[in-house]
């Protein structure tokens, strides 16, 4: 069952997992598994208007609800447009205390530098120190209640596609040097550090060289479409989670065997469809109904997505 409430500021999400019934007639890969949220995790996303739309949470959260169906996990969205860090010091109490959170995964910087940033290099700096002395008051706020954080680099801005929407000379020049402060910061601190910045610039880069009017991020190039949500996703999974064991079903003489050589999965029935020739009975099918406790993730169909597929393993190392 997965429900949702409004609160203020905030929508919650929280997923009791479910088994999945299915007829399956084939077999799907399986790699080793590694846990990060554990059961009864209770996980609070703290940050601005990319995170307040919440697709690639929605996504991660997705993938735990496919790949780990019997762990109870949380996830409560704490971003608001326009949010900077010294406003989501202003609302620790109410919009993530509130909810006893077991981790706390933060992203800011889109809105942080404000306008001073362009054109302006004394205002850039003091905009950097104020950014590193309100997120390091945020983790040890966070520290103190023994809660477990993971940074995330801020996402880019598209300075380099062909559009004709205004381009704030700068901008993503300026996130670059943020996520440098984040890394430190994690390094420091010694916690975990999602880089988007890195790996959506790149992506973003190589499908502009075949189509500069392509971009992973919307035509205002500050919020990220489908295909920079599935990148961030993908960066997500591939910093905390080592590819995950998918269902494999084996389907052999009856349930036993078949049950035998297959993993994260029970077989309920197993039934064989025959037909007759005139000369001897051949195969026509094998009838299955399983349980799976372990699927692959639905992906977005749009254009773009199925371009970054073919720069980022996502199938090869999750699906």
């Amino acid at each position: 069952m997965l429900s949702m409430t409004e609160g203020r500021n905030v929508i919650y999400i929280k997923c009791f997992f479910w088994l999945f019934n299915a007829m399956i007639f084939l077999s799907q890969k399986s790699v080793v598994a590694f846990q990060s949220f554990p059961d009864n995790s209770k996980v609070c996303f703290l940050g601005d208007s990319i995170t307040r739309n919440g697709e690639f949470h929605h996504s991660i959260f997705q993938y735990y609800l496919l790949r780990y169906p019997t762990r109870n996990i949380s996830f409560c969205n704490c971003g608001i447009a326009g949010d900077v860090l010294n406003g989501m010091l202003s609302r620790m109490d109410d919009d993530v205390f509130i909810h006893n959170p077991t981790h706390a995964i933060i992203m800011f910087g889109m809105n942080d530098l404000g306008g001073e940033y362009q054109n302006n290099s004394n205002g850039f700096i003091r905009d950097l120190n104020s950014y590193t002395s309100s997120m390091i008051k945020i983790i040890k706020l966070l520290k103190e209640r023994n809660i477990q954080i993971i940074l995330q680099t801020p996402s880019i801005y598209d300075d380099t596609v062909k559009l004709k929407s205004t381009i704030v000379i700068g901008r993503n020049q300026a996130l670059f040097n943020v996520s440098h402060i984040v890394n430190d910061i994690g390094k420091e601190y010694q916690i975990p550090v999602v880089d988007y910045w890195t790996i959506m610039q790149n992506t973003n880069l190589k499908i502009q060289s075949m189509n500069p009017k392509d971009t992973i991020i919307g035509f205002d190039r500050v919020h990220p479409g489908p295909a920079g949500h599935l990148i961030m996703t993908y960066s997500f999974l591939h910093t905390m989670e080592k590819p995950s064991l998918l269902s494999h079903m084996v389907l052999s003489e009856n349930v036993s065997i078949s049950q035998f050589f297959s993993s994260k999965c029970h077989i309920h029935s197993l039934k064989r469809n025959y037909y007759s020739t005139d000369s001897h009975i051949d195969n026509h099918s094998i009838e299955a109904v399983i349980t799976s406790y372990a699927l692959p993730m639905v992906l977005s169909t749009e254009e773009t997505v199925r371009k970054v597929l073919k720069f980022i393993p996502f199938i090869k190392d999750f699906n």
